[in-house]
């Protein structure tokens, strides 16, 4: 810091010899200086303007190693000091602005790394900007849990009552921030499992008071009837490398909050700490999570299960049995007279001379090659024939049934579009 802080002498100010009072010299102008986020938010603040204005950045996406290399120009134009370990501020730098501005870095063409992950009936999903609207749709509840070795030993009961489990990397992010938002608004319950450390209680104190914390805490030990806090099995040391938050701030935070006030002892918490995998080893995975879903009834009396259970499934299984064979037979029948076709095709793919554009390779293999063996097909058209024939006879209402037409992907045309444009960003 001190590096960068200029002399008097370097910005034109000189001290007269038999005096206090100083003079300014115009001879030696203030040197501008620039910095490492000066030149981020050269890069950057065209993008965010843009969707500030609610426009949409197009200019593709990049990661932020890409901007960082794309900058380097610009340092050295500026003057900017820097080295390889500055790469680290750099990525700091663009996430402080993005926050400042309240724009995600994928809106200004930025990939991001997922900031925590949802499991979710047996499957895990990254959270990410593209992925919170689906995932806010996900789960009658929400618990939000620090540690993802917790939410893996108890994701498989949660799953079995439509629970989604959160894994929030310590903080919530941004984004974690903005899933529980919306999912609460669409209509999930949402709660969060800490250790029983300052940090687990700084991190429930970031939400709001009615997202109910559901432990560590000393309900949960009176629950379990873990009384001894001087068992190093289940007790470990509380020291921090930093002092998260004075004492006595602490004290006056733990008190006016309800989620708090009766259930932590700030005394031990200040040396003490009780994590989450403490607990579960000493009872169980699924005496845990029936404590947990326990809270969650007493928190929660109602949920709504139209977010995890479809009321309009699919019954095809359900269908006449002469209809299911029809399908299957029109499957087999088409399999079988393109199999020649279809040989052809995988030995030509198997060995490709230089390269082929796959999306418009892989219509030519569906519609004019395959798909044209199906259209001139007699047995085909007998068949369709016969259905159309018996729909016309009883007024089924076959043929009034409209086939929804397929959306297009164009994220090839996109890409070119881009290219054309010109390259990658300086």
């Amino acid at each position: 810091m001190t590096k960068k802080i200029p002399t008097y002498g370097s910005i034109g100010v000189k001290f007269s010899g038999h005096s206090e009072k100083y003079l300014v010299s115009s001879s030696r102008p203030k040197a501008t200086t620039t910095y490492i986020v000066d030149v981020v938010k050269e890069m950057l603040m065209p993008r965010i303007n843009i969707v500030r204005s609610g426009g949409k950045y197009t200019g593709g996406m990049h990661s932020q190693d890409n901007l960082w290399y794309n900058a380097l120009p610009l340092f050295n134009k500026r003057g900017v000091e820097y080295d390889n370990d500055s790469r680290a501020g750099f990525k700091t730098c663009i996430r402080n602005l993005c926050k400042e501005y309240n724009v995600g870095r994928e809106q200004i063409g930025l990939y991001a790394s997922p900031w925590g992950a949802m499991y979710f009936r047996g499957q895990w999903h990254d959270i990410s900007f593209d992925t919170i609207k689906e995932l806010a749709e996900k789960g009658t509840d929400i618990i939000f849990i620090e540690k993802r070795d917790v939410v893996q030993s108890l994701g498989k009961y949660a799953s079995k009552w439509g629970i989604a489990l959160v894994n929030t990397h310590g903080h919530l992010s941004k984004y974690t921030e903005d899933l529980a938002e919306l999912a609460k608004i669409t209509g999930a319950n949402i709660a969060l499992l800490t250790d029983y450390d300052i940090p687990g209680i700084l991190i429930a104190s970031k939400l709001p008071e009615n997202v109910p914390r559901l432990g560590i805490d000393e309900s949960t030990l009176d629950y379990f009837k873990i009384n001894d806090k001087e068992d190093t099995t289940m007790v470990i040391p509380y020291i921090p490398k930093v002092s998260r938050i004075d004492a006595k701030v602490f004290f006056n935070m733990v008190q006016k909050d309800k989620r708090f006030r009766d259930k932590v002892d700030t005394d031990f918490l200040h040396k003490r700490k009780i994590e989450i995998d403490a607990v579960i080893a000493k009872v169980g995975e699924k005496k845990f999570w029936k404590y947990l879903q326990k809270l969650l009834g007493e928190k929660f009396p109602n949920r709504n299960y139209l977010r995890v259970i479809e009321p309009r499934p699919d019954l095809s299984k359900h269908y006449p049995l002469i209809i299911k064979q029809a399908q299957l037979f029109v499957e087999s029948h088409s399999k079988n007279i393109t199999e020649d076709e279809s040989k052809k095709i995988e030995k030509q793919l198997k060995q490709v001379k230089g390269f082929i554009e796959v999306k418009k390779k892989e219509k030519e293999i569906l519609d004019d090659r395959l798909g044209k063996i199906l259209d001139e097909d007699e047995t085909l058209s007998d068949l369709a024939e016969s259905v159309e024939a018996i729909d016309k006879e009883y007024g089924f209402g076959i043929a009034d049934i409209e086939i929804p037409e397929e959306e297009e992907d164009d994220d090839d045309d996109e890409e070119e579009e881009e290219e054309e444009a010109g390259g990658s960003e300086k």
